[in-house]
């Protein structure tokens, strides 16, 4: 077992090669990083509505927005619900 100190950690190695390997990458590393932020992205959205399935909005919104091919929805439904009941209507309080 070959002991390796770096910085206020100690570390137990099996070989003297593991522990020349880990010392050259602990040398690499300064423990400081550059944040990485990620490009603003402005999407379009098609719009919604009553007469519009799952399937077709999300193959409208790859579309439009380029995000790849707009043939692979098929587990999507084509089905489309409307509303029923208290939670479909617009109540002002």
């Amino acid at each position: 077992m070959q002991t390796l100190k770096i910085n206020t950690t100690t570390y137990s190695l099996r070989s003297l090669d593991r522990a020349l390997a880990v010392q050259t990458l602990a040398g690499k590393i300064t423990g400081k990083h550059k944040p990485v932020r990620p490009k603003a992205v402005k999407r379009t959205y098609p719009k919604f509505g009553e007469s519009l399935s799952t399937y077709a909005y999300v193959r409208d919104f790859y579309a439009m927005n380029g995000l790849g091919e707009t043939n692979h929805f098929a587990p999507l439904s084509k089905h489309i619900s409307v509303p029923v009941g208290v939670d479909s209507m617009e109540v002002e309080v």
